[in-house]
């Protein structure tokens, strides 16, 4: 009677997650990819645009799954009105590219507006480059549409620069990324890479990381809108 008891206690501790650490443990998909989208929270209020990053404090970095050094982070947010971004970048010395930016010091981020994930970049996906214009002063921000058909001019982005590199605060308001709408729920296929010299330090998900992948949506991670 006392096997038969210990067996099926047995039995129980591997259907019961977790009784038995290791046993039957199933390996949780990395946050920010599709299956497990990285959440963005909302802003309370509306914030200004200048590049100074105090105002991100409370806001937590998006994961990297792809850090070849630690280069800075990316934090996002939302509103109605559309997507924040706070991005700070260890660089010393900054140097840039006005007329190919990618191939110095940037920023690339990629949206997928329909979470469509596709193998190939469709009407709704976009890659938007930004750098700062200057290696020495505050300002506007380089923005540069690789891919997508998109009004750069009407995507507002500040750089501050500082002794470790620099910030670049950014704001893309919600008309120019249809058919996302900004609301809670609302997933959004997207990664980044900081690049230095023109090579990928750090990434979010896949975008360049895997064989053309910075122009595959189905390689790239997922953010999801939160409260």
């Amino acid at each position: 009677m006392k096997s038969n008891i210990a067996f099926l206690g047995f039995l129980l501790a591997l259907l019961l997650p977790g009784a038995l650490p290791g046993m039957c443990a199933v390996d949780q998909p990395v946050v920010g990819s599709p299956e497990n989208s990285a959440p963005v929270p909302s802003l309370a209020e509306k914030i200004t645009i200048d590049g100074y990053p105090a105002k991100w404090d409370a806001i937590a970095a998006l994961p990297t799954a792809n850090p070849k050094q630690s280069a800075g982070m990316v934090k996002l947010a939302w509103r109605e009105d559309g997507l924040y971004g706070c991005m700070q970048v260890k660089d010393d010395p900054i140097d840039i590219d006005l007329q190919n930016p990618w191939s110095k010091d940037c920023v690339e981020i990629w949206l997928d507006t329909d979470f469509a994930r596709s193998a190939q970049m469709g009407e709704n996906d976009y890659q938007i480059v930004m750098a700062p214009a200057s290696p020495t002063l505050d300002g506007k921000s380089l923005v540069v549409i690789p891919q997508g058909l998109m009004d750069e001019d009407a995507i507002t982005a500040k750089t501050k620069i500082n002794k470790d590199g620099f910030t670049i605060e950014f704001f893309i308001p919600v008309k120019l990324i249809p058919p996302a709408k900004m609301a809670k729920g609302t997933k959004i296929g997207f990664d980044y890479s900081v690049d230095l010299k023109g090579k990928s330090v750090e990434s979010f998900f896949g975008a360049k990381t895997a064989a053309g992948g910075y122009i595959k949506p189905s390689t790239w991670g997922a953010i999801e809108l939160v409260k």
